[in-house]
């Protein structure tokens, strides 16, 4: 407990989970819940966690089937699933349906054919893993105008990616390429 905010962790021994203690851990910790060590979790569990209603960390998890996408697409508020480094158009598709701040800055490429599922994500998204995109994926970033995207990694890009990326104010990029 921190103050009156409840703060719950799973330790890093701890590598999979119940519905039934997921739903434990859902009404005791309501602020913030950090379940990192988790290296793979059930569509039953993820749906339980889509119902949590604070910070979710999920970073832990490395692969992510659309099953498992869907129900944690239910959850409401800032998902974190930094361990992912790869992500299939049909698992982003469910993840895409999430309308807190999702992010996935463990991803270090992503096809036009991606960014297109992952510009229909209405809340925030953060994709800082990424260091470079091609024109195609930045056409279709600049594009999206219905929530901020953090693109705060990007380092080599050309001048035409950096101008196309620019034409949407709600792209977040580093200082230096602002």
């Amino acid at each position: 407990m921190l103050g009156s905010v409840a703060v719950g962790h799973v330790t890093d021994e701890m590598r999979s989970l119940t519905a039934s203690t997921a739903r434990n851990c859902v009404v005791q910790y309501k602020t913030s819940l950090s379940l990192n060590g988790l290296t793979e979790i059930s569509p039953e569990v993820a749906e339980v966690l889509g119902t949590h209603g604070g910070r979710l960390f999920l970073d832990g998890l490395t692969t992510l089937s659309p099953e498992v996408a869907e129900g944690l697409a239910g959850h409401k508020r800032w998902l974190f699933l930094n361990g992912l480094t790869s992500l299939s158009p049909d698992t982003a598709t469910k993840l895409a349906k999430h309308k807190g701040w999702l992010s996935l800055n463990g991803l270090t490429e992503v096809s036009p054919e991606l960014a297109e599922v992952l510009a229909k994500h209405r809340g925030r998204l953060f994709l800082d893993g990424l260091t470079d995109i091609s024109l195609e994926v930045a056409e279709v970033f600049a594009m999206q105008r219905a929530s901020e995207l953090s693109l705060e990694g990007l380092t080599t890009l050309s001048p035409e990616v950096i101008a196309m990326l620019r034409r949407n104010p709600k792209i977040l990029l580093p200082r230096k390429l602002r």
